[in-house]
Order: C-alpha cells, then sequence, then structure tokens
C-alpha cells in the first residue's frame, strides 16, 4: 500500500503500526460512509458471503443508516455553536486588554469559520475513527488562518507514549498520465516545521522524488517552513478510545466497528424486499393468436390495450387461455426483520433510538423525557467531546502563534483559551423552578447560585447585577446607616461617658 511506502520513506524505518490493516479497515468505514454502490461493490468484490460482493448494478439496494449515523454524531456535538472565550477575560470583566482579546478571538472563530469546519470533522471523525485539524495559511488568499480538516484516509500519524509526535499527510495531487500519479507529502515535526516534498509513482507506490517547482499545482509550496508554534503544528482528534481491534494504536475507533455485517444484512433485507415487489407484479401468459407482430415478425403483447376485435373462428378468442400469475409480497417479514437490524445497528454504535426517530414522536414531551429518551446518545457526545476539547484548544492556539509569526496578527498568546460546548437539550424551566424553589425553602440555596443555573451563559458581573435587583425587589438589600442618619440618632441613646473614641 502507498502508506507503508510513505512511512518507510519518511516515518524512520519499520513502522509499528499494521498500517495495511488501518487503511484497509479505513476503506471499507469509508465505502459505507459514502452511501455510493459503485464504491462497495468495488471494495467487497470477490469476497464471498457478503451481500455486496457480487451485486448486479440494477439491483443493488443501499439504505444509507451508516451516513446517518455519523450527521447525527456531529449534530449532537456541533449542532449548537459552542460558547468561546479567553478565560482571563471571564475572570476579570472590567480589564480593557483582556476584552480585546476576547473580540480577537470571537472574530477569529468568525473569519475562519470554525464552528462549521468542526461540524465537518466530528461526522469525518464518526465514521472514519477520528480526523486532523490542520491550521494552514495562504497570504494570497486570506489575512487570517485557515482550518483544514484532513480525514486519516490521508495521513500516517507517529505516536510516543500515547502523544503525537508526528504527521505525514499525503495527497493525491493529479493523474499526469495513465497510471502515472504525483503526490503531495507534508511532513509535520514536532518542532513545528513543515517539510514538503512530491513523488512521481503509482496509485500503490511513491515513485521518485521531483522538485515541487515542477509542476504548478504544487510550484507555490515552500519546501521547509516553521509555523512559529512549539510542538506539533496540528492535532488529532480520535473519535472513541480504546481501538479495539488495533489496541495501543492511539488511533480512534469508528462508530462503524463491528457494524458492517449488520449494515450488509440490512441491504440484503432491503434487496429481498424490493425483488418480492419486482417479482409479485401481475404476468400475463397469452396465447399467440393475441401477439402483435412487427415487420420484423417480432412479437408483443400491450397489455394497456382495452379493446381487442375477436377473431373468425371458434376458439380464436378463448378468454379462457389467458392465464395470470402473483406472487405473495412478505411485507411484514421483511418490515419486522430491517427494523430489528436498525435498531441493534443505532444502539451497538452508541445513540438512542429516539435520536433516529424510531420512538415515534410527540409534541407534548418536556426536556426531561427528552433527556431520558436521549440519554445513551447524550453519553456519547459527552464522551467524543471530552477526548476533542483539549485537541481543538490547541487548534486554535496554534492559528493564533500562525496569525503572528506568519501574517502580521497581535494575539497575547500567554492568554488562554476556553470552549464551552453547548447542550443538545434545552431546560426544562419547570423542573428547574421547581428543584429552585425547594431547595431555597430549605434554606440550602443562595439567591447566586440560583441565578446561575437559570442563566448558565451570564458573566459574573450579570450574575451580580442580578442579585442586587431581586434583593431590592424583595426589601433583603443592606442600607448604609449613615445614609439615613441611624448612626447619629442610636449614638445620642447612648451616655456620653460610654461613647469611645
Amino acid at each position: 500500500m502507498i502508506v507503508n511506502d510513505i512511512y518507510n520513506a519518511y516515518g524512520g524505518g519499520s513502522t509499528p503500526l499494521d498500517l495495511s490493516r488501518i487503511g484497509d479497515k479505513m476503506a471499507e468505514h469509508a465505502a459505507w460512509y459514502s452511501g455510493d454502490t459503485h464504491t462497495l461493490r468495488s471494495y467487497y468484490a470477490g469476497q464471498s458471503g457478503w451481500y455486496w460482493a457480487g451485486k448486479e448494478p440494477k439491483k443493488a439496494i443501499h439504505v444509507p443508516v451508516a451516513g446517518a449515523i455519523a450527521q447525527i454524531s456531529s449534530d449532537l456535538i456541533m449542532g449548537e455553536a459552542p460558547v468561546w472565550y479567553i478565560q482571563e477575560a471571564k475572570q476579570d470583566e472590567d480589564n480593557p486588554l483582556m476584552k480585546i482579546e476576547q473580540q480577537k478571538l470571537l472574530d477569529l472563530i468568525e473569519l475562519s469559520d470554525v464552528n462549521s469546519r468542526l461540524l465537518e470533522a466530528f461526522e469525518v471523525a464518526a465514521a472514519l475513527g477520528g480526523v486532523f485539524l490542520k491550521p494552514i495559511w495562504d497570504k494570497e488568499l486570506t489575512d487570517y488562518p485557515i482550518l483544514s480538516i484532513t480525514p486519516p484516509e490521508n495521513a500516517v500519524p507517529i505516536f510516543r507514549n500515547g502523544l503525537l509526535m508526528g504527521v505525514i499527510f499525503y495527497k493525491r495531487v493529479k493523474e499526469i498520465s495513465p497510471g502515472q500519479v504525483l503526490w503531495l507529502i507534508e511532513q509535520y515535526d514536532h518542532l513545528g516545521n513543515i517539510n514538503s516534498s512530491t513523488h512521481l509513482g503509482t496509485v500503490t507506490k511513491l515513485g521518485e522524488s521531483v522538485l515541487l517547482d515542477q509542476h504548478k499545482e504544487t510550484a507555490y509550496i515552500l519546501p521547509q517552513v516553521h509555523t512559529g508554534f512549539n510542538g506539533v503544528a496540528c492535532r488529532y482528534i480520535p473519535n472513541r478510545l480504546p481501538n479495539r481491534l488495533f489496541r495501543g494504536s492511539g488511533i480512534g475507533a469508528s462508530d462503524y466497528a463491528g457494524l458492517e455485517t449488520l449494515f450488509d444484512s440490512l441491504d440484503e433485507v432491503y434487496g429481498s424486499w424490493l425483488r418480492d415487489i419486482r417479482l409479485a407484479k401481475s404476468r400475463i401468459h397469452v396465447p399467440e393468436t393475441m401477439m402483435d407482430f412487427d415487420n420484423m415478425g417480432k412479437s408483443s403483447f400491450d397489455t394497456d390495450h382495452e379493446v381487442y376485435v375477436k377473431l373468425q373462428g371458434i376458439n380464436s378468442f378463448d378468454l379462457n387461455n389467458l392465464t395470470a400469475t402473483q406472487f405473495a409480497i412478505r411485507c411484514n417479514e421483511h418490515e419486522q426483520t430491517a427494523n430489528d437490524l436498525i435498531r441493534q445497528i443505532v444502539t451497538l454504535a452508541g445513540y438512542s433510538l429516539s435520536s433516529f426517530g424510531l420512538m415515534g414522536e410527540r409534541s407534548d414531551v418536556t426536556a426531561t423525557e427528552i433527556s431520558a429518551r436521549e440519554r445513551k446518545s447524550l453519553m456519547t457526545a459527552s464522551k467524543k467531546k471530552r477526548l476533542a476539547k483539549k485537541a481543538i484548544l490547541d487548534t486554535i492556539q496554534i492559528m493564533r502563534t500562525i496569525a503572528n509569526t506568519h501574517l502580521g496578527a497581535s494575539y497575547d498568546l500567554d492568554t488562554t483559551i476556553g470552549l464551552d460546548f453547548a447542550d443538545s437539550i434545552e431546560t426544562d424551566m419547570n423542573q428547574l423552578s421547581g428543584v429552585i424553589n425547594q431547595l431555597q425553602q430549605a434554606k440550602a440555596l443562595s439567591i447566586e447560585t440560583a441565578v446561575r443555573w437559570v442563566n448558565p451563559s451570564w458573566t459574573d458581573s450579570q450574575v451580580t447585577e442580578e442579585v442586587e435587583r431581586i434583593q431590592k425587589e424583595n426589601g433583603m438589600s443592606l442600607t448604609d446607616p449613615e445614609a439615613v442618619g441611624f448612626s447619629s440618632f442610636s449614638r445620642s441613646l447612648i451616655p456620653s461617658g460610654e461613647i469611645g473614641s
């Protein structure tokens, strides 16, 4: 495989990973993710026992449940935009410099379209087991960093003690001639360098090295550049860990892991169902005397014809000679089997049936009920968020560093970036208000905590102002005695000899 050639050339010797097996499994998951029948037939060609192994193109039926799983996964994590902030600005809201830094961060997130790129990244990760976040820059196109989402199909990661020590990205630039391919190699090392080169080879072989400027598609790329970042200037997000098939590799596991046979069986069931429908079409058997003949002597019978002329002769048009056959459609059996397979797939992938609309729809469902129904999906999404958060924050820091080093920006790199993922389920205010009321009656909840529960996105100053308003409206605020003359009044009641200095 091409990845073995790449690692042997740039990875510093023999690979500790079984790249051939990893690449083959990734190609299988990519075929299911694509939803393309030609890709599925191509992958399973010659593998006996699979529905897609020798399926005729016209009779191939595919249910794209694999693609739906990847999309649901991404929606649960990035369907709502997360909250980005500078931690120092959140802690010291009156600091004007931190306010500026906060706004610069939000501008970077918007200009680089980070939220949309992450939505794409999480879908790719769910299908292929992981994804690479690769900040790049191009002064001819933009004055801000670009966040590139690279699927693991185009990367060879190098791990040490579970940490990413380097990545070799490879890309098929173009086909020079039949069978001859131009490859672009980008090697990211642990010092923040990017070393680029091109090779002229084949689909499966890297081939000989050629100059970058030998082809216009790569002429603008420098052979070596330092990003300004101290470390590997990209990040890897694993979809799930551990990977049960490649344990200890550092490679994330796909949502499809172990579900390949179920995907194939589901397509086979739908294929059988559609076959029943095709065979169940009524077939009419007619005598030769009822056939029409064209000038070439070929016979045909028009099933939509309504009026026929009776031929001369006693038995020339005997309706008893017409027979029809029609087979039964095993609708219930196929539907029950298909539904059971879909439920098994969704559950084993780590999601709730309700996430896929398999538990019916009601308009009066509360947020509490939704949360209970979606518990399995929410737990899966929560695990993925934990695996991804540090890599995402590191990526934004790399983008700020690149902007300072190569694009003339002035980010304060000593500030700390924060990220809060959005809650997938809106809070049930009726339930929350009931809990707050019970705790306040038990004298177990402060006004400040209650305000923070109801308004989790508020800043400290907003919470403080709301607490003061509530205290004032309820007559709970403390009044300065000096302001109302209580001090002089109370002092007049004390004998003069007892008043201290």
